[in-house]
């Protein structure tokens, strides 16, 4: 499903793989700048106006998180944790990334 994000607070950046982004630490998801139409695509850089604490809008794809997913990326438990919960992350194409006004 396409989604499109507006005016989330870039929570957590973890370097080469993606960010946390939401409304607050309960209310969160995890986002891999990538081809949005692939899935299984590389990540790609983070754009450099995702930075800890910065408001963004972007437009990407929800898709449902593959089996050992959190265990792949390396997350601490409770990121492990927040991942698995929702069953859910982002592929958000970093050109559509924006600051949030």
């Amino acid at each position: 499903a396409d989604v499109t994000g507006h005016d989330l607070l870039v929570l957590v950046v973890v370097p080469d793989q993606g960010a946390w982004v939401g409304v607050d630490e309960i209310n969160q998801v995890w986002v891999e700048f990538t081809d949005a139409a692939d899935s299984d695509a590389e990540p790609r850089a983070i754009p450099p106006i995702v930075q800890l604490g910065a408001r963004i809008d972007f437009r990407g794809r929800l898709s449902d998180n593959p089996p050992d997913y959190a265990t792949e990326l390396a997350f601490d438990p409770a990121h492990a944790a927040a991942l698995e919960a929702t069953g859910f992350h982002l592929h958000v194409d970093p050109a559509s990334v924006r600051t949030s006004t």
